[in-house]
């Protein structure tokens, strides 16, 4: 039989398989903590990854309306232009000629 030195060996063998059998509970309870968090962790990466993407592809649409944006700003600065310094305007439907 193994003698026990140290606080453990006042113990009885009830209290000693008791207090083994709990240790063990709170070792398996930490595992799956530890499971359950590295799966929350995968899917908050994915998540933020999925984000990340996201994020990219609305930078590019952003860049492109700011171009077009531009792009109708220029065409209306010379119908502005045409309207106010030259005196033109759009012809009616009934002074357009089409050969």
């Amino acid at each position: 039989m193994i003698k026990l030195i140290g606080p453990f060996s006042k113990i009885d063998l009830s209290k000693r398989f008791g207090l083994l059998l709990l240790l063990s509970l709170i070792l398996v309870v930490q595992a799956l903590a530890v499971i359950h968090t590295k799966h929350d962790q995968r899917q908050l990466n994915a998540k933020l990854q999925a984000n990340f993407s996201l994020s990219a592809q609305l930078q590019n649409e952003w860049s492109q309306l700011l171009l077009e944006q531009s792009t109708w700003q220029a065409d209306m600065r010379v119908e502005r232009i045409a309207r106010e310094q030259l005196g033109m305007v759009i012809p009616r439907k009934v002074e357009v000629i089409v050969p």
